[in-house]
This record gives C-alpha cells, structure tokens and sequence, in this order.
C-alpha cells in the first residue's frame, strides 16, 4: 500500500516544504505526526525537522525506531499515547507542523480532531493532510462507496471510504486552505478520491498588529525578538510575512538605523572624492588626521568570511573620554593594538567599498 502512495506521500510534503519556506537550518520544524505507525513519511520530513509522534498504542514504537535510524537528521522527542480526537499530552500552540496521513478516514470524529489540531498549532503552524475521501453525491461512484463502506471498514480497520474530510477542513476556520483532489487509478475503484493539502492556523487580529507594532517600536529587532515581545508562539514565517505586508524590506528588519538622504549623498560625495584611490592610499588614511570614517558594526569585510567587526572592537575596549584629546589618544592605542589582519583586511577593501558606494549612487551596498 505505502508503495502505491508515495507519490501522493512526496507531493504532500513538497506542498509543505512550499509552504515553509525558509528557516534557520539551527531552528528545528517542531512537527506532530498523528497516527504515525512506523514512521511510512519520515523519508518526506523537511531538513532538521524535530518529531513527536501520536498513536493510539505502543504496537509500532519498536518499528518507529528502528526507521528513525536511517534518518539521523530527524530528532525524535517523544511517543505520546493518545486519542486524535483528544491529544492529552501535547501542549498548547507548541508545534510548528501537524501532520495527518490516511488517518482521518478511521477516526469517529473529524471535527473533534481538527479542533485538537488547531488547538497545538502555533499561529501561523501548518497542518499537511492526505486522505481518503468519498466521491461527489452526484458521481454514480458514490453509490458503490456507500454499498462497500461497512464491509471496507470492518475489514480495513475501522477506515470509512466516504468521509468528507476537505469540507470539515474549510468549515474549521483555517486563514488558508490549500487543497487538491487526486484520482489514483492504481487504487481501487471506491477508494481512489484523495485530497491532499496544507491548511494555515491563522493569527488573531491581535496578534497582527502587535507584530507590526513591535517591529516599529524595535526597528533592530529579529522574528524571534518579536515573537518573545509579542508573546505568543508564532510560527517566523508568518511574522515574516507580515513584515512584508507592513512594506518592511528586510525580513530580519533594520540591523541598524538608516541613513538619511542627507547622509547617503555626503558618503556618496565623500567616495567620490576619492575614486582613484588605491590600497596604498588606504592605508596612509587609517592612520593620519583623515581616519574620521565610521564603519557599521554589521559591514562585512570584502575577501573574509563573515564580519569582521573592526570598529565594534574598538566600542567595546573603549574606556571612558572627559575631553576630545583624551577620545583621540584611546582610539590610537586600541587601534594600534587591533590583530594586524584584521587591519589589513579592512584597508584591502577599502578601494571596493568606495567603488560599491559609488556604483550605487546614494542607495544601499553590499557592505
């Protein structure tokens, strides 16, 4: 059976990926398989994703964990026992993705489970189903589910061909519903309509603005910062998104305050001024009366990997100034005992900072 559904299996969780989009591979999906058997998806999982498995008895724990070693990059947290439609056990908005595979078909109430779904959901959480579903009314098929059906589901485990799950999953109050019915002619005839989709928990209007708000409170704050501010278990691709409908250009928002225009037409003048410059030139300017520059404390050094927070060094061993001699000659010493490469990096891309700035007239540059 599993091999008949892989391909319905893959393009779920492609759709889930989709929907995902992307993380930190640091931060784990916290994901909830519902009825999870011996683990027939964790070959789908998305990368570095963290599991906590549900069934309705221990039967298949030893063959669960015995799949999981084939698939190291998936952390296993636990085995809750328990009810789809009561999940004692699971904590409120605590998972990021709930996933339901060829399990609503056998449970004895549809709206129950989805109201537990929505309930450990964070805001924002994705819940990935694949089922079995009944035909239209209007479909003589349906006549042939309604014929089978009490002898399909004594023999099959209690499985009820005609269900309507994707109606109960539009009627559940999910902010998006992203689903699609498939026909699978290798099944049998009654049992081939599936849906398969990935439904949104949405966020209260609350909850929105408090996002919006927070990020203009904090211009330097980070999805996680927001989300501890606003202090509710928000998945960050929703507080992503609504960045990105508040028109903030950067999902990570401002590192540090913008400048001005009239700041980005002095650098651009100041750059100008000094074209033709070469590393040689540089490297007098560090260290003469011209070395009133300021560097970010977030630029990233030309040729190195990552930042090399040069200036930042400095701000940090900088001993309190009662006069503007005394500012100059601490910053000569600290600056004189900076590591050499460090330095020496910095001067290097010197002459491709100023040519950046330049070729971006009075807009923002790589560094």
């Amino acid at each position: 059976m599993k091999k008949i559904t892989d391909p319905q299996r893959r393009e779920a969780f492609e759709l889930l990926k989709k929907h995902l989009g992307d993380r930190k591979k640091k931060t784990p999906h916290e994901i909830l398989e519902i009825g999870i058997g011996d683990g027939a998806n964790l070959e789908y999982y998305p990368g570095n994703s963290s599991l906590t498995a549900l069934d309705m008895t221990e039967s298949f724990e030893p063959y669960l964990k015995e799949n999981l070693k084939n698939y190291p990059e998936i952390r296993y947290r636990r085995k809750v026992i328990a009810m789809a439609e009561n999940m004692v056990g699971v904590e409120d908005s605590s998972v990021d993705v709930v996933v339901c595979t060829y399990t609503m078909c056998s449970v004895t109430s549809i709206p129950s489970v989805l109201k537990e779904v929505k309930r450990v959901l964070k805001s924002g959480g994705k819940f990935l189903f694949l089922e079995h579903v009944s035909y239209p009314k209007s479909n003589w098929n349906y006549l042939l589910q309604v014929a089978v059906a009490p002898l399909w589901s004594t023999y099959y485990g209690g499985c009820k061909v005609k269900q309507r799950t994707g109606e109960e999953i539009r009627k559940t109050g999910f902010s998006n519903v992203d689903m699609e019915t498939t026909y699978d002619e290798k099944l049998l005839l009654f049992s081939r309509p599936q849906i398969l989709g990935v439904a949104t928990k949405k966020t209260t209007r609350r909850e929105d603005r408090r996002i919006v708000r927070q990020a203009l409170v904090d211009p330097t704050g980070t999805r996680s910062t927001i989300r501890a501010d606003v202090g509710v278990a928000i998945v960050p691709q929703t507080i992503s998104r609504h960045l990105a409908e508040a028109n903030f250009k950067s999902k990570r928002l401002f590192r540090a305050l913008p400048l001005t225009p009239e700041h980005r037409q002095l650098r651009l003048q100041w750059c100008q001024a000094r074209s033709m410059w070469n590393v040689t030139d540089w490297q007098k300017v560090v260290f003469s009366d011209e070395s009133w520059f300021v560097l970010g404390i977030y630029d990233t050094v030309y040729g190195c990997g990552g930042a090399l927070h040069v200036w930042d060094q400095l701000k940090r061993q900088m001993p309190s100034c009662h006069s503007v001699h005394d500012l100059e000659l601490a910053v000569q010493v600290l600056w004189a005992h900076l590591p050499q490469d460090n330095i020496r990096c910095l001067i290097n891309s010197m002459p491709d900072r100023e040519a950046a700035c330049i070729a971006a007239g009075d807009g923002p540059t790589r560094y």
